[in-house]
């Protein structure tokens, strides 16, 4: 019986840490907090006409413990951009890349590293931002000859 639990909780326990959210993000503590920023996925591919070839969007965990939360965004590291997110459900922001500004970043032949932050701006007034920036390609679509 005791050998039956261990393989059991042995089989158990990576399942629940994997569902239990980022291993390396502290628990919520209270507060106003943006946790578990990312992009799905974390590399943009894009086709011959500039748009992606599969699904994008950009997912923030946004939590204030005292205030509402009223508007949350991306802004890219050395990029003059800024990406509006909307709420989901709960605390659940998403955001995405429109075409043009997927034509802006991207660079034919070559897949280009780029950094953003979420930042996010309760009814109060008060501001947080990600502590981790999330980090993303986008990978232009094949450079063509010309000659």
């Amino acid at each position: 019986m005791s050998k039956a639990i261990s393989s059991l909780a042995a089989l158990l326990i990576p399942v629940l840490a994997a569902c239990s959210g980022t291993p390396d993000a502290p628990p919520y503590s209270g507060g106003f907090k943006v946790l578990e920023a990312r992009s799905e996925p974390e590399r943009i591919e894009l086709s011959g006409t500039y748009t992606p070839k599969e699904p994008h969007q950009f997912l923030a965990e946004v939590k204030d413990s005292r205030a509402t939360v009223v508007e949350v965004t991306l802004r890219l590291a050395n990029v003059a951009m800024e990406i509006p997110m909307e709420n989901v459900g709960g605390t659940l922001w998403r955001g995405g890349l429109s075409a043009e500004q997927l034509k802006t970043l991207a660079i034919s032949g070559r897949q280009v590293e780029y950094k953003a932050t979420i930042v996010a701006r309760n009814d109060q007034g008060d501001v947080a931002v990600s502590d981790q920036p999330i980090v993303f390609d986008v990978k232009g679509p094949p450079a063509t000859g010309t000659g």
